[in-house]
């Protein structure tokens, strides 16, 4: 999410530093590792809104860091990062966290609500938008891979 591992450790340190100072302050409504989700997330959010702040970015082609898995194919896993970063850049910030949540951490709306801070409607309402951006990128990319090709079979 931070797009650098120092950062992430700089960050998971803040979020432990946190939690000794503030965790007398859990009320208990939410489960414990959906409020540190948030705490985490907040953190991770701050550190983000601060560095564009400060800075910009260097460099666009950059893929996120959180996503590395390991790959198959070097080249696959290149192309995966690089649509999922074009797909989040398209997004406001709620909607990327409500992304996240819910298709790289798994969580359900409930969940997603407790962790974003707004209500179960909303993240409903958010993931129809999501999907609703996804099936228009899918349907304009499928367009421009049939019009290269035709580009390419007219060219041959």
């Amino acid at each position: 999410m931070l797009k650098d591992p120092a950062e992430a450790e700089d960050a998971a340190q803040e979020v432990y530093l946190m939690l000794l100072r503030k965790g007398h302050s859990f009320q208990g409504h939410a489960q414990v590792s959906t409020w540190l989700y948030r705490v985490t997330t907040n953190v991770c959010l701050n550190r983000m809104r601060s560095s564009k702040r400060t800075k910009a970015r260097e460099d666009d082609d950059d893929v996120l860091d959180w996503h590395a898995a390991p790959a198959r194919n070097p080249m696959e896993s290149a192309h995966e990062k690089a649509q999922l970063q074009a797909v989040l850049e398209l997004m406001d910030p709620l909607n990327q966290q409500i992304f996240m949540c819910r298709y790289l951490d798994g969580l359900g709306q409930e969940e997603i609500a407790e962790v974003c801070q707004t209500s179960r409607k909303t993240v409903g309402k958010r993931l129809q938008q999501i999907r609703a951006l996804l099936e228009e990128k899918l349907q304009r990319d499928q367009a421009e891979q049939q019009a290269a090709m035709s580009a390419e079979g007219g060219a041959a």
